[in-house]
């Protein structure tokens, strides 16, 4: 998986959660400067580039597959084009509470590289879940 400077389709998902420094991410015309303990969640499709980091930046990045992202979402009701477009500039979100702490925790305890695809169906719905109650 390549993400660069040059802005470029992404063909899977990817779930990038910062653990120190920054990056400034962009999808499509909405930039964001990613920094610790925030979580980006980049949709299968998007047009993304990601350029500015910082010398001691440092993320870890859980990739999806775009049949894991088409299963997950054949669980929702049908979303509406308009949330997809909502999410382009929604993609991040800054880890408070229990979530920083839940996925901190798993993240450098390398748990997420040993699941099945069904805790990673269910982060990327619980994701889902939070973007499209904050589109509401």
């Amino acid at each position: 998986i390549r993400v660069t400077s040059v802005p470029s389709y992404t063909e899977v998902g990817m779930i990038i959660l910062c653990l120190r420094g920054t990056a400034k991410i962009c999808i499509f015309d909405n930039i964001h400067i990613l920094a610790k303990n925030e979580l980006a969640v980049i949709l299968p499709g998007q047009l993304v580039s990601i350029t500015e980091l910082s010398p001691d930046f440092l993320c870890n990045i859980v990739v999806l597959s775009r049949a894991l992202f088409d299963d997950t979402l054949s669980g929702f009701s049908r979303f509406s084009p308009l949330f997809f477009v909502y999410m382009r500039s929604h993609y991040w979100y800054e880890l408070t509470g229990i979530w920083s702490y839940f996925l901190t925790f798993f993240y450098k305890q390398n748990v997420l590289r040993t699941l099945n695809n069904l805790f990673f169906s269910c982060l990327f719905a619980s994701l889902m879940y939070i973007g499209f109650r904050s589109y509401l």
